[in-house]
Parts: structure tokens; sequence; C-alpha cells
């Protein structure tokens, strides 16, 4: 259609590169249990032509969580909005 469309998306994290981390026994080497750090933010984002929005989600069923940010790529359109 070549039109920009808009997306809402929360977001987990903070300016100061907090996100998700995994929980282990301390060795970082089990365990699938993730911890929160940083806080829920509300951004909206305007795609520009066909590129993506320049961040990951994952969670669901698959991974026993809710969703949540796993990747910002640097220059994306969630990078240049402000999540990090």
């Amino acid at each position: 259609s070549g039109g920009s469309s808009s997306a809402s998306s929360t977001a987990t994290g903070s300016s100061t590169g907090g996100g998700i981390i995994p929980v282990g026994s301390g060795n970082n080497t089990g365990g699938s249990r993730m911890a929160v750090i940083g806080v829920t933010r509300n951004i909206r984002l305007r795609r520009r032509g066909a590129s993506g929005f320049g961040f990951s989600l994952r969670g669901g069923r698959e991974y026993a969580a809710g969703f949540y940010v796993s990747d910002v790529q640097p220059g994306g359109e969630a990078h240049r909005a402000g999540l990090r």
C-alpha cells in the first residue's frame, strides 16, 4: 500500500540498559525464569516504508513468560524513539 503504518508497543526496559536477565543458580547455566529490570513504558512508533520497527519481541507460551523486548537494533525506529 506504500503508506506508513503505526503501532503501539509496551516495552520493558530503561534508558540505562535495563531489560530482561536470566535468573538461575548464580552461574547463569540453568533456569529459564526471567527477572524484569527497569520500567514498563508505552511508545508509539511510525514505520517508514518496508523497514521493520527495529526491535524483537519474545515471550508467550513457548517461553512460559509474558511478552518482552529482547533486542533493540541501534539506529532503528524503536531506538530513535528512545527504547533501549
